[in-house]
């Protein structure tokens, strides 16, 4: 009697690349390769990293001439013949979120006026929006363990509206290593408002980070 092909009764087999398998050994295979693809969408899930947040706030100093010193944040395009000026903050902003709960250690903003979208009528940072460039340093604890990490961000700071006492910063921001995980990358959107009295600055991060 000739043997029967597909799924059916105890006495039945299937075939694979020419082999015939019992019912017993096609469970096991279908269950290896199951496995094998939840592994990987797990992997594939680690990849990705985590959701990251964070609310920054503290104040900033007044104007200082040129770029910031060092990092990212030096850089200028003297664009319109019109030198950058940064800002660091006064006393030691606080971070807090899923990011982790801390304080910026450093943080420096490079505002370029003569590269503003009112250019070239409007070189003196007022009525207009500017390019700006910055850099911080965050210590956080998350869990019980303490990270270093490193921030890049750009964007444009657009000067309060006759309405409104704060001006907005909007951009993106850029993780690249960090103390305890050199390979740790993330971005993420940047938002934020200074007070034009008082300088009270509030930023906020969202994004992801890797692993």
């Amino acid at each position: 009697m000739a043997p029967s092909f597909g799924v059916g009764g105890s006495g039945e087999h299937n075939y694979c690349e020419g082999r015939i398998m019992k019912p017993n050994a096609l469970a096991k295979l279908t269950w290896v390769l199951v496995a094998t693809i939840i592994i990987a969408w797990a992997s594939q899930a680690r990849a990705q990293g985590r959701n990251i947040s964070g609310n920054i706030k503290g104040t900033l100093g007044g104007a200082n001439a040129g770029p910031c010193a060092s990092g990212y944040a030096n850089q200028c395009s003297n664009f319109n013949a019109t030198p950058c000026e940064h800002f660091a903050p006064v006393g030691t902003p606080k971070i807090t979120g899923n990011f982790g709960v801390g304080t910026i250690t450093s943080m420096c903003i490079t505002v370029d006026p003569g590269n503003n979208v009112n250019e070239p009528n409007d070189l003196d940072a007022k009525k207009t929006c500017s390019p700006v460039y910055g850099d911080l340093t965050s210590s956080t604890t998350r869990k019980g363990k303490t990270t270093i990490t490193d921030v890049n961000f750009a964007g444009v700071f657009c000067h309060h509206q006759a309405n409104s006492p704060v001006g907005t910063l909007e951009g993106g921001f850029g993780i690249e290593g960090q103390d305890t995980d050199a390979s740790a990358t993330g971005w993420g959107t940047l938002t934020g408002t200074v007070n034009k009295d008082t300088q009270a600055m509030l930023l906020k991060l969202r994004g992801s980070l890797t692993p």
